[in-house]
């Protein structure tokens, strides 16, 4: 009987469980907590620009090119992958004669014939243009003054000066090349002075489409044009970026 009995235990043994899911055996300890790594992350806010300007609105000459766009956003904005930067620039330009001498202003950026006799205290101007052919270019200027008031007032004289000039043939003569320019309609648009500008006589383009683009923020002036084979606004809208890295606004 005794025999019997052991048989009978390890037939109940063998029969029972083989067949049965694992049960899995809770950890000891307390539970784990969730991390920071595993909860939902807002998205990342673009930064605002940096003001140039100190506390009192005055934007220092030394810091002035600073307030040049970088070629990367240039190109971006151009669509032109092959732009390149040049020199910076800290005078006016007296590289072209242009006639009428009154037109200087609505046709080119930094042009010695505006600028001379204004009470200017520095500049920085830059050329970004597209290499070896220049069917996109971009020229960009800053120009600093003694106080928000003397820029205000000389950004005021330009869109009657620039109203003057419509529809008239604008010559720049230069040592190596001849432009001619027609000066088209001019708007303002978000404190941007803004003029069209049709040109003839660049190389290898029968006809390009400028934009200029002129704005006053703190005591800074924002002296803009771009130009290439299509139509856009590049004026208005490097006008309006150089402007939020004044103001610190978008």
């Amino acid at each position: 009987m005794a025999l019997l009995a052991v048989v009978a235990i390890v037939v109940v043994l063998a029969t029972s469980g083989s067949d049965a899911p694992p049960t899995a055996t809770p950890p000891s300890g307390p539970a784990p907590q969730p991390t920071a790594a595993d909860s939902p992350q807002p998205p990342t806010q673009a930064a605002p620009p940096t003001a140039v300007a100190d506390s009192a609105g005055i934007v220092d000459p030394a810091a002035l090119p600073k307030l040049l766009l970088p070629a990367d956003k240039i190109r971006q904005g151009m669509k032109s992958p092959g732009m390149v930067a040049g020199e910076i620039f800290t005078a006016p330009s007296t590289d072209a004669v242009i006639a009428p001498p009154n037109c200087a202003g609505a046709w080119a950026p930094a042009d010695n014939a505006t600028y001379a006799g204004a009470g200017f205290t520095g500049m920085a101007a830059q050329v970004v243009k597209e290499e070896p052919r220049p069917l996109h270019q971009v020229i960009q200027a800053v120009v600093s003054f003694p106080d928000a008031a003397s820029a205000k007032n000389f950004y005021d004289k330009q869109p009657a000066e620039w109203s003057e000039c419509r529809f008239t043939a604008v010559t720049a003569q230069s040592p190596d090349k001849t432009e001619t320019a027609t000066i088209g309609a001019t708007a303002t648009g978000d404190e941007v002075l803004i003029a069209h500008i049709s040109v003839k006589g660049v190389p290898d383009a029968p006809y390009m489409a400028c934009q200029r683009g002129l704005a006053a923020r703190a005591n800074v002036i924002i002296d803009v044009r771009g130009c290439s084979p299509q139509l856009g606004s590049p004026g208005y809208t490097f006008a309006r970026d150089i402007s939020q890295l004044i103001t610190g606004k978008r």
